[in-house]
């Protein structure tokens, strides 16, 4: 495949973190799948400032195949989307492809991308199992994430941290600054142009995800309150609910006053403080986390720091 009578350049972007037992293999396998007769080949290693055995083994790779690969290690951890984001500003391609380097996706699976994304045109190409990997709690909590996110963004999808995206929409990306910066969410704003490829799923050496409950579970909320408004359309539901039993009632109680001539007790005066003044703490409590959105997005703090560039 070529434009204008040159090769395609394919910028494959790789975060690591801690994974020395898989770079050499990881490496390989990329340069397998990318066919050299039809395109060219770049990739972006962006070690998020984990142990040193990764580091050195990324300069030895680099060291072999010194025009091929380009490393980068940031100043700290800033976790996997940042460090792909990382990588994607300082890639060259006309496709740039991510992937992770725990090998759960293949780098195999590469060549199946470019082939959807030269068929069909597409912006973006996401790789996704044909099954799910598992039936743990976390993969339903996923699954039940995704849907989620699916309802509240009018058809937004989630996709995979293995995706093909074109350099048009690579530009829009890099002009995004912002706290919190989710690479798929920012896609899905620019382009519906979107395609899928079934992958088979790669069980890890040691059984273990980089991302366990906790993490889905802060990665979960990270994108309801940065990238959608539910919190606070469901204060506003809620309220108007509130509103209306609390309408239900003191007509009850108006109507029972004067038919019956009772007074309302002490219990239902104690619930009534407890139940306004829980609305109202959540509600500021909502509020407070679209306030600290307002501010990060004032400071623009750097989604990513790098302390070393080869």
């Amino acid at each position: 495949m070529s434009i204008n009578g040159e090769k395609i350049l394919v910028s494959v972007v790789v975060p690591v973190y801690n994974s020395s037992g898989t770079l050499e293999e990881l490496f390989t396998a990329i340069c397998d799948s990318v066919d050299p007769g039809e395109y060219n080949l770049e990739i972006i290693f962006v070690d998020d400032h984990g142990n040193q055995e990764s580091w050195k083994q990324l300069e030895a790779i680099k060291e072999k195949k010194p025009d091929l690969v380009k490393i980068i290690r940031l100043s700290k951890n800033f976790g996997q989307n940042s460090s792909t984001l990382c990588g994607i500003d300082h890639s060259k391609g006309d496709l740039v492809v991510t992937i992770d380097d725990d090998m759960e996706f293949h780098p195999k699976d590469i060549s199946e991308l470019l082939k959807k994304a030269s068929e069909n045109g597409s912006d973006v190409v996401y790789g996704v199992f044909n099954k799910a990997p598992n039936k743990s709690f976390r993969a339903l909590g996923r699954r039940v994430l995704f849907f989620m996110f699916n309802k509240l963004e009018n058809g937004a999808t989630i996709g995979s941290s293995f995706r093909l995206i074109r350099k048009n929409i690579v530009e829009k990306i890099r002009h995004h600054n912002q706290d919190h910066l989710f690479i798929n969410q920012i896609i899905s704003w620019y382009t519906a142009d979107i395609d899928f490829v079934k992958v088979e799923f790669q069980q890890r050496n040691d059984n273990q995800s980089g991302y366990g409950f906790g993490k889905l579970l802060n990665i979960g909320l990270k994108l309801i309150f940065h990238y959608t408004s539910f919190p606070l359309r469901l204060i506003i539901y809620f309220s108007f609910l509130t509103a209306i039993v609390s309408i239900l009632f003191a007509t009850y109680y108006f109507i029972q006053k004067i038919t019956v001539g009772t007074q309302s007790g002490y219990s239902s005066l104690i619930v009534s403080i407890f139940v306004a003044t829980s609305i109202i703490m959540l509600g500021i409590g909502v509020l407070a986390i679209f306030v600290n959105r307002i501010y990060n997005s004032r400071i623009k703090r750097p989604n990513y720091s790098i302390k070393k560039i080869k």
